[in-house]
C-alpha cells in the first residue's frame, strides 16, 4: 500500500466559457445504448461530419411509437445554460428533445405539446 503526503497542485484553474459537445472526433461522452443503439460497427444509430451528428432516418411511420435516442451525459453547473439547435422537417420528422427525464415534443408543425 502507497502513501501520499503534501500533494500540491499548481497553475491557475481554467473553467472554459463554452464546452462544443460534438468538437472531439470520436464522439466521446455521447450514448446511444437506451434503446440497444451503438453509436459504432457496421449499422451505427448515427454518424458525425464535422460539428454536426446525422441520426438515422426512421422510415417507419410517424405515429409508429419507434422510438430511438442519442444522449450526452453531463452535469450542469449552477445556473449553466444549454443551447443547441436540430433540424426539422414539418409533417416528416418528429423531435422530442429531452434534457433529463423532460421531455418536449414538436409537432409536425413545429410547434411545442
Amino acid at each position: 500500500m502507497s502513501e501520499n503526503r503534501n500533494i500540491e497542485v499548481a497553475g491557475i484553474a481554467q473553467v472554459a466559457d463554452q464546452w462544443k459537445l460534438t468538437s472531439l472526433a470520436d464522439r466521446t461522452g455521447w450514448l446511444a445504448s437506451y434503446c440497444d443503439e451503438s453509436l459504432f460497427g457496421d449499422h451505427p444509430h448515427s454518424e458525425k461530419t464535422g460539428l454536426e451528428i446525422f441520426g438515422d432516418r426512421n422510415t417507419d411511420p410517424i405515429d409508429s411509437q419507434s422510438e430511438s435516442l442519442l444522449e450526452y451525459h453531463r452535469p450542469l453547473i449552477e445556473d449553466g445554460t444549454l443551447a443547441y439547435g436540430v433540424f426539422h422537417e414539418p409533417a416528416r420528422v418528429i423531435i422530442d428533445r429531452a434534457l433529463d427525464h423532460l421531455v418536449c415534443r414538436l409537432n409536425p408543425d413545429g410547434q411545442a405539446q
